[in-house]
C-alpha cells in the first residue's frame, strides 16, 4: 500500500493543490525501512521533481539515496539524477555524486551511473557556447553510454542510447553518407530492443529515429545553433525511448503516452 501511495503520489503530484504537503508525505515514504517502497518513492521524485516546491531538499534527498543499503535503491536514484539533472540546483554536486557511483560495487548501480552521466553529457552540449565545446560533450556522452552498455545487458537503456547519438556524431561532424550509418544505426538499435517489454513502441522510435538521421544529412552543414537545436529535440525523445525500455510494468502506460506524444510532436515538426 504504502508503495502504491508513492507512485500515486509521483504520477498525480502536478495536480495535487497541497504540493507541501504531497512532499511531506513523500518525503517519508523515501525514508521508509522496506526496499520496494523506497524505490517507489525515488520513481515518483524523479517524475515529479520539476514540481518540487523545495529543489535542493528534493536534489538532497536523491543524493543520500545514492547511498542506501540496497542497490536497487542507488541504481534508481542514479538513474532519476540523469532524468533530473536540468532542474538541478546543484549541478555540480550531482555529477560528483553519479562520478563516484561509477565505482560502485554493483554493475546495475555502475550502468545506470554512466548511462546518467551520459543523458548529463548531451544536456550539456545542447547548453554548449561553442561548437567545441558542444564536440566535446557529445564525445563524453557517447563513451559514457559505451560503458553503461558494458556493465549490464539486461533492459539497458544505453544500449538504445549509444546507437543513434554515435550516428548522429559521425553525420554531424565527420559528414559521412546517411544510408550507410542509418543502416549500422537500425541493426544495433534493433538489436539493443530485442527483449524489451515495449518493444513495439520502441521498434517505432528506432524507425522515427532512423529517418531522423536522414533528415540531419539533407540539412548539410549546420551552425552551432541548428546542431544544437537537433541535440535538444532528439535528447528529449530519446530519453523518453530509453525510459520506456528500462521502465517497470508500473511506468510503462506513463512512458508510452509520453513516446507517442514526442513522436506526434516531432513528425510535425518534421513536415
Amino acid at each position: 500500500m504504502r508503495s502504491s501511495a508513492a507512485e500515486a503520489l509521483g504520477s498525480a503530484f502536478s495536480q495535487v493543490p497541497d504540493k507541501q504537503q504531497a512532499w511531506n508525505d513523500l518525503h517519508r515514504l523515501i525514508n521508509d525501512e522496506n526496499i520496494f517502497v523506497r524505490i517507489s518513492a525515488t520513481l515518483a521524485l524523479e517524475s515529479a521533481f520539476s514540481q518540487m516546491p523545495d529543489k535542493q531538499q528534493a536534489l538532497n534527498n536523491l543524493l543520500r539515496l545514492t547511498n542506501d543499503k540496497d542497490h536497487e535503491v542507488r541504481s534508481s536514484a542514479a538513474y532519476a539524477l540523469g532524468s533530473t539533472f536540468s532542474h538541478f540546483p546543484d549541478k555540480q554536486q550531482a555529477w560528483n555524486d553519479l562520478l563516484k557511483l561509477t565505482n560502485d560495487q554493483n554493475s546495475s548501480v555502475r550502468s545506470s551511473s554512466n548511462h546518467s552521466l551520459g543523458r548529463v553529457s548531451i544536456f550539456m552540449a545542447s547548453q554548449a557556447e561553442t561548437e567545441e565545446n558542444y564536440k566535446k560533450e557529445l564525445e563524453k556522452a557517447i563513451e559514457f553510454f559505451e560503458i553503461a552498455t558494458k556493465e549490464a545487458s539486461y533492459s539497458n537503456p544505453a544500449q538504445f542510447c549509444l546507437p543513434f547519438y554515435r550516428s548522429f556524431y559521425t553525420i554531424i561532424f565527420q559528414r559521412q553518407e546517411a544510408k550507410e550509418e542509418v543502416n549500422k544505426y537500425l541493426e544495433e538499435a534493433k538489436a539493443a530492443i530485442e527483449d524489451s517489454k515495449g518493444k513495439k513502441q520502441l521498434f517505432e522510435a528506432v524507425q522515427y529515429l532512423a529517418e531522423a538521421l536522414k533528415e540531419i544529412q539533407n540539412m548539410g552543414d549546420l551552425d552551432l545553433s541548428g546542431m544544437k537545436d537537433e541535440l535538444s529535440f532528439y535528447r528529449k525523445y530519446c530519453d523518453y525511448a530509453a525510459e520506456l525500455m528500462s521502465c517497470t510494468d508500473e511506468k510503462a502506460p506513463f512512458a508510452t503516452g509520453v513516446l507517442r506524444k514526442a513522436a506526434n510532436s516531432s513528425t510535425s515538426i518534421l513536415k
